[in-house]
């Protein structure tokens, strides 16, 4: 069995088709059915397989990790705008660029290893954080991935390897950031108030 175990207790109504993954644009995320396939595989996500227009009659199901199932939540209630077909992926405020060895997409995001910044960012920053908006939750991912992509440029590595630390080493490294004023703090400090000025 190639990815994840196929798991036919699981329930159904978590699962999705590559296809629905893909129509459903999350920001930052494969909006092709066939990198969804890709990303169900090399991350051995538990799978189902049920009647469908597949081979042979069955097509499979998914559980996506939570990061991502919580950007399904957001999108199931309306709190993600569904970008218009052939939208560029998300941009952030700090221009992305990727640097690497051959065979590395140039320009482009790791999507697994900001999908783990994410996680890394929900460890370090604690229960708060996931109370915030999705879309600001993504945005501490963006600026701690830049953080790794620009660390990895300055000695040479490329930014694949960062794969390995796993969440909980990735975790570690943003602390480590946190620490050295690197990385963006959390909670974001209050808004200053607002002062009349009279001359």
């Amino acid at each position: 069995m190639e990815g994840g175990q196929n798991n036919s207790e699981a329930n159904s109504e978590v699962m999705f088709s590559a296809r629905d993954l893909a129509e459903m644009r999350l920001p930052g995320l494969p909006d092709t059915e066939r990198a969804w396939l890709d990303r169900a595989k090399n991350g051995k996500w538990d799978f189902k397989e049920v009647p469908g227009r597949g081979r042979g009659g069955i097509k499979r199901i998914y559980a996506p990790p939570p990061e991502i199932r919580a950007l399904i939540d957001a999108r199931q209630r309306g709190e993600l705008i569904k970008p218009a077909f052939n939208t560029p992926p998300l941009q952030t405020e700090t221009p992305m660029v990727m640097y690497g060895k051959a065979g590395e997409l140039h320009g482009g995001i790791d999507e697994i290893l900001l999908t783990s910044c994410l996680s890394a960012c929900g460890s370090v920053y604690g229960d708060e954080f996931t109370r915030f908006s999705v879309m600001q939750q993504i945005g501490y991912a963006v600026d701690f991935y830049n953080l790794l992509v620009r660390m990895c440029h300055s000695q040479g590595v490329a930014i694949g390897d960062m794969k390995r630390l796993e969440t909980q080493g990735l975790a570690e490294q943003l602390g480590a950031f946190v620490k050295l004023g690197w990385a963006r703090k959390f909670p974001p400090p209050a808004p200053l108030p607002k002062k009349d000025y009279f001359f």
